[in-house]
């Protein structure tokens, strides 16, 4: 009996050797001069420190290495998460992170969801907005579900919030995007004008089949005519269309539209031809853009045109009658024209009977 307790007792001073042992040489591996010690007035500091003052104080007690890089515990800042109540907490927390991670403490990245989830919690997701666009760059990765959360109230909060966000992360493939990204995006820029964002969200979507036609509609209609012609976007979205088997009346006219600007002029005039013949097409949609840049540019130049150009075009356009609003886009004359040429093949000559003739006396006597 004396020697299984005196063997359980070398074997107790053994394992507490080897775990001071193995807590040493930790501390000579990081190059630590001064090892943290014991004081009193550092117990519950964080609740008696407001946390940019508790953080600082953190700073300058821990310990350091040869480096000069501090050794900062993972489980204060959980700690400090916990704690903030305002947005300038919010900030020293952005502020804790990226000095932790600067100094070589990394982060587990449920601490750093717990972060992002309280900034939600008190209403300030903006001040996050640098750890999502950097989040690579401080070894991050946000759960999808935390990036959804983020997307939505930014989304509900305008344009200007959820433009905000997009710059910070749109470039940023290694973040997991909400499967609503590319689509509302363009949906908001679109409404709100901001053609190059528009275009912007189209080319940065990395599953295009998240895009419904009206998506593509808005891309082909935020084209800058005025300073060039992208090719390859129209190209990219032809391509979407035919994949897809996309029978749409306004796809269509805006790739009359883009044949009529590289000078096509009679396979833009098919196009419209095209659409006019379709009996599956009663209304086509009004768009200003359309009326702008296709109606409007042809009714321009239709003079310059050669007669062949002019006739086809011309054919064309009385296709549509019927199918568009004339007036909104300034048709009427091709209408009218139409209308006035059919009424002068229903109405037959008139045949003049010549006084005294056979025919008229035979007139004569069937009308006795």
């Amino acid at each position: 009996m004396l020697l299984r307790n005196l063997l359980s007792k070398t074997q107790q001073f053994h394992q507490r050797t080897f775990k001071l042992t193995s807590q040493l040489l930790f501390v000579q591996a990081r190059g630590i001069r001064d090892p943290p010690r014991f004081r009193e007035e550092d117990i519950d500091k964080i609740n008696k420190l407001e946390l940019a003052a508790y953080f600082e104080d953190l700073m300058q007690r821990r310990p350091a290495n040869e480096s000069g890089y501090i050794n900062l515990p993972r489980e204060n800042f959980k700690s400090m998460v916990r704690k903030a109540k305002s947005e300038a907490d919010l900030k020293t927390l952005v502020y804790a992170h990226a000095n932790y991670i600067g100094h070589r403490n990394s982060l587990p990245h449920s601490y750093v969801d717990e972060m992002l989830s309280k900034a939600l919690e008190l209403g300030h997701p903006e001040t996050m907005i640098e750890t999502l666009r950097l989040h690579t760059e401080l070894l991050y990765h946000p759960q999808p579900a935390l990036t959804q959360k983020y997307f939505d109230f930014f989304a509900s909060k305008g344009y200007s919030n959820l433009k905000d966000f997009y710059d910070a992360v749109k470039s940023n493939f290694y973040l997991v995007r909400p499967t609503n990204f590319s689509s509302k995006v363009i949906e908001m820029a679109f409404e709100n004008k901001d053609i190059i964002t528009v275009v912007d969200a189209y080319l940065l979507t990395l599953d295009y089949s998240t895009l419904s036609e009206d998506h593509l509609i808005k891309v082909y209609e935020s084209q800058d005519f005025e300073s060039h012609i992208d090719h390859g976007l129209y190209k990219h979205l032809n391509a979407q269309v035919e994949k897809r088997q996309i029978k749409n009346a306004q796809i269509k006219l805006n790739q009359a539209l883009y044949n009529l600007k590289i000078k096509g002029y009679l396979t833009s005039a098919d196009i419209i031809m095209e659409v006019g013949s379709d009996s599956q097409v009663t209304k086509i949609e009004n768009s200003e853009f359309i009326k702008k840049e296709l109606f409007d540019q042809i009714n321009a130049q239709m003079s310059s045109f050669d007669s062949l150009i002019q006739k086809q075009l011309k054919d064309a356009i009385k296709s549509l009658e019927g199918k568009v609003d004339a007036e909104f886009y300034g048709l009427q004359d091709y209408f009218t024209q139409q209308q006035s040429s059919t009424q002068e093949e229903a109405v037959p000559d008139q045949v003049v009977v010549e006084e005294g003739s056979d025919k008229q006396q035979n007139q004569q006597n069937a009308q006795q």
